[in-house]
């Protein structure tokens, strides 16, 4: 009787184990850095200086960036190039360097920067501080041209695609009394089929509008002038977008 109530509590613990390590397997870790970034750094002082860049974080620790402040004479300096590495669960360290110039284009030395950055849970911002110093093109560090900065930045996300209107010609002068009108450059949301419904823009004077439920209509001008033509797409949600064309008859 002892021994089958020890076989039952041990099954238990074990059921109970392999319960913790499943849950523990379904939990979402926070994403990496991996991915492009638009950043604010601020430069603490009497006067901090507060600039933006755009960053971009590569699979297996490769990284680009641009920035604002690196254009301005006095901080002139190329892209940065680096590497990163995952110092946490939410966190990474960055190191790059940038290539600094003269007002004349004429190189000076070289910037670096080291960085430890926590990213927040939704795996879209993230939080930030580092070191930055300067060094001249002997690698001997630059007096009083070193400091620190902290850094905020927001994840740039895909965004999905909408369903647009794109009516051609635009501005073209024609001579003839008949034109074809074009919307096959329309594209919808979810890549499905499109349709089009053509009218007069408003304001615009009328003329005659033949298939105005095709994406290429033919429009005949009764007069010289020049005419509006609105065209209207809807995708299958029920989406709109629209465009206008516009013509100059100088016919007759």
């Amino acid at each position: 009787m002892q021994s089958l109530l020890m076989k039952r509590l041990q099954m238990t613990a074990i059921l109970t184990l392999a319960g913790i390590a499943a849950h523990a397997q379904t939990t979402t870790p926070t994403p990496g850095p991996e991915g492009s970034w638009l950043y604010t750094a601020t430069l603490p002082g009497p006067q901090p200086i507060t600039f933006q860049g755009l960053e971009t974080y590569s699979t297996g620790g490769g990284y680009t960036e641009t920035d604002q402040l690196s254009y301005t004479p006095g901080f002139l300096a190329g892209a940065g190039h680096g590497v990163w590495k995952s110092t946490g669960p939410n966190t990474f360290l960055l190191t790059f360097q940038q290539q600094t110039y003269d007002n004349t284009g004429t190189p000076t030395g070289i910037s670096k920067i080291l960085q430890t950055t926590t990213i927040d849970a939704s795996g879209n911002s993230y939080t930030g501080s580092g070191t930055f110093a300067y060094y001249d093109l002997s690698g001997k560090p630059l007096d009083g041209a070193s400091g620190t900065f902290t850094i905020k930045a927001t994840r740039i996300i895909l965004q999905a695609a909408n369903t647009t209107a794109i009516a051609a010609p635009f501005n073209l002068t024609v001579t003839s009394r008949e034109a074809v009108l074009d919307g096959t450059g329309s594209t919808s949301a979810d890549a499905k089929p499109l349709s089009y419904y053509w009218t007069m823009a408003p304001g615009s004077p009328s003329a005659a509008i033949l298939f105005y439920n095709t994406a290429t209509p033919t429009v005949q001008f009764p007069a010289r002038g020049t005419y509006n033509f609105l065209l209207t797409v809807t995708d299958s949600t029920g989406a709109t977008a629209s465009s206008v064309a516009s013509l100059t008859f100088a016919g007759f």
